[in-house]
């Protein structure tokens, strides 16, 4: 028992718990190779499409980062967790990525992170025609 109380005191002070996992969520949003900056990004915890979940911008110099909590709940049979990214900016179009996760981690804690680019096109913009006299 007395072993066991480091154990259980060093998982509490690391904020963790069996079963309990972070997952971080980093990348950049380009266009043409460039960064864009201010992208607002939607991350559906459904999977879906349709289900709420955080909003955040790409900072800068286009990247951004979150971290989504799991648990075994997550990691059912025939189900691993699954989100989808959707990416927005006035002047590209909108974009959505799916993201996957492959399989429950061995141990509880910190997963290594899903890295990802997300290229915009930019929207085509048609001149007025201003007929000449």
């Amino acid at each position: 028992m007395t072993r066991l109380l480091p154990a259980a005191l060093a998982l509490m002070l690391c904020g963790c718990s069996p079963g309990s996992y972070t997952l971080p969520i980093t990348g950049t949003v380009t266009a043409d190779g460039l960064p864009v900056a201010g992208a607002d990004l939607d991350l559906d915890a459904a999977g879906n499409g349709t289900g709420p979940g955080p909003k955040f911008q790409s900072g800068p110099n286009g990247t951004f980062g979150i971290e989504v909590p799991l648990t075994d709940a997550d990691f059912v049979v025939d189900k691993k967790p699954a989100w989808v990214l959707r990416v927005s900016r006035p002047g590209y179009e909108a974009k959505s990525v799916r993201l996957n996760v492959a399989g429950k981690p061995a141990a509880a804690g910190k997963m290594p992170p899903l890295i990802i680019e997300v290229p915009l096109q930019r929207v085509a913009t048609v001149e007025p025609v201003v007929p000449t006299r």
